[in-house]
C-alpha cells in the first residue's frame, strides 16, 4: 500500500453514524489531484512524513473543508478553517488527520477535536486492480463518530469554485 492508491477523485457512496460532521453521502472526496479545489499532491513534511492534500466538496459543488483554501480567506460553511496544517499524513498505510477544528452550531464556533482516518482496500479481479476507500471521523468525544465508503465511481462534476451558475 503507497500514496498512490488513495489518489483520486472518490465519490461517498454510503455514511452513517452521528449527523453533522465530516464527509456526507453524496460528498465528494478529493485526495492529491492537484485541482483547484485545494486537494495538493502528495510532499514531505518538514519532519518527513508523506504528505497528501484533500478536499470535501459537497452535493452542490462547494468545498466544504480544504489543504489548500480556494480563495485566501476562505471559510467554509459550517467549518472554521484550523490553525494546523490540514494535509493527511500517511502512517500504517492509512491516511490521518487530527486536530482541533470549529463547527458553527446555533451561531457559535464550537472547536472540538477532530480525526479523521481513511484507508483504502484494493481489490483484484481477473487483471483489473480496483481500489475503494472506507474511513471514519469522529469530533469531539469517541461516540461522536461517523464511518463511510467511496468509490472512484464518477460522481457527477462539481461545479468550479466561485462558479454560482
Amino acid at each position: 500500500m503507497n500514496i498512490g492508491n488513495f489518489i483520486g477523485s472518490w465519490y461517498i457512496q454510503w455514511r452513517d453514524g452521528v449527523e453533522g460532521h465530516g464527509l456526507q453521502q453524496g460528498w465528494t472526496l478529493k485526495v492529491g489531484t492537484g485541482s483547484e479545489y485545494g486537494d495538493c499532491p502528495p510532499f514531505l513534511s518538514d519532519d518527513y512524513r508523506v504528505c497528501v492534500g484533500f478536499s470535501m466538496i459537497n452535493q452542490d459543488g462547494k468545498v466544504e473543508l480544504s489543504t489548500v483554501p480556494v480563495e485566501k480567506g476562505l471559510q467554509a460553511p459550517g467549518y472554521r478553517q484550523p490553525d494546523q496544517s490540514m494535509a493527511l499524513f500517511l502512517i500504517d498505510h492509512q491516511l490521518c488527520w487530527r486536530g482541533d477544528l470549529g463547527v458553527v452550531l446555533d451561531g457559535e464556533t464550537v472547536t472540538r477535536p477532530f480525526e479523521v482516518y481513511i484507508s483504502a482496500a484494493p481489490t483484484l479481479a481477473g487483471d483489473e486492480k480496483t481500489v475503494k476507500l472506507y474511513g471514519s471521523s469522529t469530533w469531539g468525544d469517541p461516540e461522536q463518530m461517523a464511518v463511510w465508503g467511496g468509490s472512484g465511481t464518477p460522481p457527477p462534476t462539481p461545479r468550479k469554485p466561485g462558479d454560482e451558475g
